[in-house]
């Protein structure tokens, strides 16, 4: 059983759970010596780049970056992450 296979996407299973947020199956992987920085393939599409590269780390500051955004109050006072 490969732990490791890349998608068609382009993402593996390390990069998969870190951006669903799983850190039992972020830890399971790592335990299971996944290599903890392999980065996702490019994504292109008629030669247009969607989705660039990134390493696992990459991804989780990304996931950091827009959970502090929606944690921030809107001008309004409303929250950013309420549907509306």
């Amino acid at each position: 059983l490969d732990p490791n296979p890349l998608h068609s996407d382009g993402m593996r299973p390390i990069h998969r759970a870190i951006l669903s947020g799983d850190t039992d199956a972020v830890k399971t992987l790592l335990n299971a010596e996944v290599p903890a920085d392999i980065p996702t393939e490019e994504v292109k599409e008629e030669d247009v780049l969607i989705f660039p590269s990134k390493t696992p780390m990459e991804l989780a500051e990304t996931l950091s970056d827009v959970s502090k955004v929606k944690r921030e109050p809107s001008p309004r006072g409303a929250r950013a992450d309420v549907d509306g």
